[in-house]
């Protein structure tokens, strides 16, 4: 049988340049040959390809590890889109809660408001009904200094019958209302709110003090820090 003639374009391989095409995992398989360097038969490289044998199994094998790489990679972004998810949830009702005593509510400067807090105020110092004696409880603001209460009285507020408190201080008069701030119908915005009514010579100022939106009503002139105790007041 004639043997197949190289032409000058068919290229001579060594042992060395065949393992270059190989995987490690394949090299570590085939059995030892000798010298790697010893030049081989000038010969087509796919017929060399062709003639390594592949090891028993090692297609199953990579079949097996390229889908559980598959897995762990698919985990690793369910992973992450969970946890982008939660940290959105988790956001957004903590804006939920900071704002929805408040959200969607008419402002606070409303002529409606004003003429029950002018009213509530005057019930309050009219000197002919008399006060209720009151001791401050915890449930008291910490801001208002609780040793100007010198009584209350019962007085109808945003539709609901509650204890409204007369402050005293020398010669200086304040009304506070305390309402949950959850049946507070109006905008708040930021803890301390001063409302000035100058048609009714009015000021209310308003500031949260845990779960309850308080309401100190004095007249104009009059030195709200006798009974407030906060900083923020000027």
């Amino acid at each position: 049988m004639s043997q197949p003639t190289t032409t000058s374009n068919e290229s001579t391989m060594t042992g060395e340049s065949i393992l270059s095409i190989l995987s490690p995992q394949e090299r570590t398989e085939l059995p030892p040959r000798g010298d790697v360097d010893l030049p081989l038969a000038p010969i087509e490289p796919g017929h060399v390809v062709r003639a390594v044998a592949i090891p028993e199994g090692l297609h199953e094998r990579i079949l097996r590890d390229v889908r559980k790489l598959e897995r762990i990679r698919r985990g690793e972004r369910q992973l992450r889109q969970w946890s982008v998810w939660m940290t959105g949830l988790a956001a957004s009702l903590l804006l939920v809660m900071l704002i929805q005593p408040f959200f969607g509510r008419p402002s606070l400067d409303s002529e409606a408001l004003a003429g029950k807090l002018d009213s509530v105020h005057r019930l309050v110092l009219d000197n002919e009904a008399g006060l209720t004696s009151v001791r401050p409880t915890k449930a008291w603001p910490m801001a208002v200094d609780s040793t100007t209460c010198v009584g209350q009285k019962t007085v109808e507020f945003l539709g609901k019958q509650m204890p409204a408190y007369q402050l005293a201080s020398g010669a200086e008069r304040a009304t506070l209302l305390i309402v949950p701030a959850a049946q507070f119908p109006f905008q708040l915005g930021k803890p301390y709110v001063t409302v000035m009514h100058s048609s009714l010579h009015l000021q209310a100022h308003y500031f949260v003090s845990g779960r309850q939106v308080c309401i100190l009503i004095v007249r104009d002139g009059t030195d709200v820090r006798r009974f407030h105790r906060s900083e923020s007041v000027t």
